[in-house]
């Protein structure tokens, strides 16, 4: 059983890699990793690419919007719990800003 959920998790991280090489937009991979591996809010990754923290709201929204759509929706539900999407950060900031 391990195996299985082993290989498809590994199906799931390929999917999810194509996608972000293949349909998001540089930016939106930009913006994608700032938040969910960096985990800089969307006002620190607007002081850094030099746009309005709505951008970053409307860039983070589509690139997430386009992984859902093209394979990343399984890996989004194995990472993020069964609800998937739902539990997704809302494009609101309300992360609490962190010193950088």
């Amino acid at each position: 059983m391990a195996e299985d959920n082993g290989a498809e998790l590994l199906r799931l991280r390929h999917a999810l890699g194509h996608a972000l090489r293949e349909e998001v937009t540089r930016r939106q991979r930009q913006v994608l990793f700032l938040y969910y591996n960096e985990n800089y809010t969307m006002a620190e990754i607007g002081a850094q690419l030099g746009v309005d923290r709505t951008t970053v709201s409307r860039t983070l929204k589509r690139g997430e919007q386009r992984l859902l759509r093209y394979g990343g929706a399984a890996l989004l539900r194995e990472s993020f719990g069964e609800d998937g999407a739902e539990n997704l950060r809302p494009p609101i900031d309300k992360r609490r800003s962190g010193v950088r």
